[in-house]
């Protein structure tokens, strides 16, 4: 299993490096360069420097929601009182395109890995 997490991975990053360049970010958005996937606040984590025990990725390039705002699952930066009901996922706009990066929650799927 961690065999193939690794290798969708790979598979996915590979990917990431042959979409164009665009520093254009949607509204409530502004450019950020690198960051952990982890470290972006979402409304599924909107603190998530406390939420420790998770699988990483650096992702370059990217759009992260301005000051105030979080990243819904739909991709759009909302205010806080307006996320929803989230999925275990979070969107991240790279380069005018959606990639969908699964965040592995070790807490919760520590049993399953």
């Amino acid at each position: 299993m961690k065999t193939c997490v690794i290798f969708l991975l790979l598979v996915m990053l590979n990917c990431i490096k042959s979409i164009p360049f665009d520093h254009s970010c949607g509204e409530n958005a502004e450019y950020h360069g690198c960051a952990s996937a982890c470290a972006i606040p979402t409304c599924a984590n909107p603190n998530p420097e406390r939420s420790p025990h998770r699988a990483c990725i650096q992702v370059c390039i990217i759009c992260v929601c301005k000051s105030g705002y979080l990243r819904n699952q739909h991709g759009n930066c909302v205010k806080q009182n307006d996320c929803e009901q989230i999925e275990s996922y979070m969107i991240i706009r790279i380069f005018q395109k959606e990639v969908i990066i699964i965040i592995l929650c070790l807490e919760k799927n520590m049993n399953k890995l």
